[in-house]
């Protein structure tokens, strides 16, 4: 087997016509040099580099011209459509194509036999369609499923394929390792539906893989998942710059919990404005307790409160403003309404102020307030203040 050094003129030259798209002067290099379509380029000393044809053919950025057809010329001229890349991994050209998102270029070496099970993927030592879903690669990935790829149950997640997640949960007990790393890579993909139905059976909200320092909420705000971002930040995920992380992934929470219980409730503050039931009941508590001025006004349970607050919500159209406080276990969330006279009979001077309950990520109680001082000692806060004195 021939190998070229890449600056020799015929390696110039055919990489030159490959990334061209000009597949006569191609074919016509391959006639007049037999031997070349299984050639190396590079250098194939110890700790040296070299690739395929096929590889140059789906290099990065890939979808050079006439893809598929260069494709079809190299394999009728002999290349190895299994061929493997020397050097830190042993990728294949079908890896490359995946991880550029070249589908036609994907499906043409698909139809010459490109094995979609070849392992080597820089990500994990994985197969093809582990470089797509890790790169983002969303068109190569599903084009890989449909030609038959098979999936486990993190490329399952981060595709969105729920019934395939839901599968493997009854076929087999997934290690909480798994859980974690799907749930991670269904974030990763957007997929709020798997990244919920995870989440539900135990996968960790803040796990931290041990590629990269990103929590699931990184994650998703990486791959603009804005929709799931808010559903995250409403059951109280945080970043890694909200976590110390250890080099297994685990993380212990930093003393940050004013910041992440503000987040908690502006989330679902946004929640409320955008009338998304379900996000709301996800920040609360299934029993928790809205207590009112008086006693005998008190909402209970998840959907007295949120009827409530919809309620409420509806019919403050005049709000001058909003403050959000925070502390170690409460926020207090206070508002000014220069129509607001009256609260069930009680006087009010145009303000009032909620003081949110929050234990495990959860608002387990909400008590109501005329005066941001009641409220602020209620929530434990002007204590704390005085006690960082």
């Amino acid at each position: 087997m021939v190998t070229l050094h890449t600056e020799e003129r015929l390696a110039v030259a055919v990489v030159a016509a490959i990334h061209t798209g000009d597949v006569s002067r191609l074919e016509g290099l391959l006639a007049e040099n037999p031997g070349l379509a299984t050639a190396r380029l590079g250098d194939d000393d110890p700790g040296g580099m070299s690739c395929t044809l096929l590889h140059i053919a789906t290099d990065w950025p890939g979808h050079f011209p006439n893809g598929p057809a260069t494709v079809a010329a190299l394999v009728a001229a002999g290349a190895d459509v299994n061929a493997r890349f020397r050097g830190p991994h042993g990728e294949t050209p079908l890896h490359w194509a995946a991880s550029n998102d070249d589908v036609e270029v994907l499906g043409a070496l698909i139809d010459a036999g490109a094995d979609m099970e070849a392992d080597g993927a820089v990500i994990g030592g994985g197969t093809p369609l582990a470089d797509a879903r890790g790169f983002g690669q969303w068109r190569a990935a599903h084009r890989l499923v449909e030609r038959g790829a098979k999936t486990n149950l993190t490329d399952a997640a981060t595709l969105g394929l729920i019934d395939r997640v839901e599968s493997y949960f009854a076929r087999t007990a997934p290690t909480p390792e798994d859980v974690n790393h799907a749930f991670w890579g269904a974030c990763h993909g957007g997929q709020r539906r798997c990244a919920e139905y995870l989440l539900d059976r135990g996968a960790d909200l803040n796990w931290v893989p041990p590629w990269e320092q990103l929590t699931p909420l990184d994650a998703a705000e990486r791959s603009d998942a804005a929709e799931l971002v808010r559903w995250l930040r409403g059951r109280g995920a945080e970043s890694a710059s909200e976590t110390t992380v250890t080099s297994r992934g685990q993380h212990e929470v930093k003393t940050q919990r004013k910041r992440r219980h503000i987040e908690l409730l502006l989330g679902w503050l946004d929640a409320l404005r955008r009338r998304d039931l379900e996000a709301l009941a996800a920040a609360l508590d299934p029993d928790i307790v809205w207590q009112g001025l008086r006693k005998d006004l008190v909402c209970r349970g998840r959907e007295e409160v949120i009827a409530a607050f919809v309620a409420q919500h509806d019919q403050n159209n005049e709000i001058d403003s909003i403050e959000l406080i925070g502390g170690n276990e409460h926020v207090v969330l206070g508002v000014r309404l220069p129509g607001l006279r009256d609260i069930a009979g009680i006087q009010a001077e145009g303000e009032i102020y909620n003081v949110f309950t929050v234990a495990d990520r959860k608002v387990t109680l909400i008590a109501d307030y005329l005066k941001r001082d009641e409220a602020l000692t209620a929530g434990g806060i002007a204590k704390a203040a005085s006690e960082e004195q």
